[in-house]
């Protein structure tokens, strides 16, 4: 059974009507109604009843035309779900991080990536320090590691997300503590 018989015949069955349905297929009417022919054969049923004046669903073509609607979206779904996990917008990623630098940075970016992407499941690992990330990133275990810089690790690449201004607290009284910097 081929899937342009099915897309032909829940065409039809949607429009009762051949001329409206071969349009919706962008196609002309004869190759439509030959499809619907070899489809009706290949089932050894008939699936409408045709005169010049109507068409109507067969008590086969009706019992067929739910499991149709069914089988296309089905495989609609599977082409989305294999064009988004080949875009990456599909699947797992797992997350390293620690640190008080990710409390503002990474929420703001998860949610992000969850709107834009609600197809990936984000699973957070926390309490994963820079050397361990990097390792775990290196080995496969890890997808992405937030850390601080520098990244010296071979065969890990970084990108810079944010950059954050450190503070020194010290003693009002500690000899530093006058001093601009």
């Amino acid at each position: 059974m081929e899937l342009r018989h099915l897309k032909a015949f829940l065409a039809v069955a949607e429009e009762l009507h051949f001329g409206r349905a071969a349009k919706r297929l962008q196609m002309a009417q004869p190759p439509l109604s030959q499809q619907i022919r070899q489809l009706e054969k290949e089932l050894g049923v008939q699936l409408f009843r045709r005169n010049t004046r109507s068409v109507r669903l067969t008590s086969a073509g009706e019992s067929f035309l739910e499991p149709v609607r069914t089988v296309l979206e089905d495989l609609d779904t599977a082409v989305r779900a294999a064009r988004s996990a080949g875009k990456g917008e599909y699947g797992r990623v797992t997350i390293g991080f620690a640190g008080a630098s990710t409390h503002e940075t990474l929420p703001r970016l998860t949610r992000a990536v969850r709107a834009a992407h609600p197809g990936l499941e984000l699973v957070m690992t926390g309490q994963t320090y820079a050397n361990t990330a990097l390792s775990r990133v290196a080995d496969g275990s890890l997808d992405l590691g937030f850390v601080r810089l520098p990244v010296t690790r071979p065969g890990v690449a970084h990108r810079v997300i944010d950059e954050e201004e450190l503070i020194c607290a010290l003693p009002s009284d500690h000899p530093l503590a006058r001093r601009g910097t």
